[in-house]
């Protein structure tokens, strides 16, 4: 799961510390709630999985306390503050904090579940992906909760038309706290939600 978070992120584009996006992607839902991950197997392999949150008070609590700490301290121990990508990455936080203080706030309590999916792209176009959201907005239902949210980079457009495709709608726009993939502008991500 992990490999294919690092392999699919950010369209395969180079990862300023891989082990700690997938640390800080990956870990609330492998070790502190299991229950709410799906795998895809092909052939013996995975090659896909969907990972899911019924509980988001749960999860900043675990983030807090005891994954971000331990993550970003072995990050520094490998030499994280020696990165000349860090030091840009940095030099773009205030314009980040501006555009994140400006930008339209949305209530989720209507969407507390969450999920984020990934598929190698073997795995893509069989409706592998559609089955995964669909167990996991089934589960949410059972659950009593009244919606689940998705977060997806506003340029990856099949993503975005993945998500309408299965009646997720937009509810905003936020900035995403990375290098830009375009100078002098920084990259949104847009958060979709669905009721159940």
């Amino acid at each position: 799961m992990r490999a294919i978070c690092r392999t699919t992120a950010y369209g395969g584009k180079p990862l300023l510390d891989p082990l700690l996006f997938t640390e800080l992607m990956t870990r609330y839902y492998t070790d502190f709630a299991p229950a709410a991950v799906w795998v895809v197997e092909q052939e013996g392999s995975v090659v896909g999985y969907l990972a899911g949150c019924f509980d988001p008070q749960r999860l900043r609590r675990v983030m807090a306390t005891r994954i971000v700490p331990p993550a970003v301290t072995a990050a520094l121990a490998r030499g994280l503050f020696l990165r000349g990508a860090l030091w840009r990455l940095l030099a773009g936080l205030p314009s980040f904090a501006a555009a994140e203080w400006r930008a339209r706030r949305v209530d989720l309590a209507g969407y507390p579940a969450h999920l984020h999916v990934n598929l190698l792209p073997e795995a893509r176009g069989r409706g592998v992906g559609e089955a995964l959201v669909e167990q996991l907005c089934a589960e949410a239902a059972r659950r009593g909760l009244p919606g689940v949210h998705a977060t997806v980079l506003e340029e990856d457009r099949p993503a975005c038309r993945f998500f309408e495709r299965l009646g997720f709608g937009e509810l905003v726009r936020r900035p995403v706290f990375r290098p830009p993939s375009r100078p002098w502008r920084l990259d949104e991500k847009i958060v979709y939600g669905k009721p159940l």
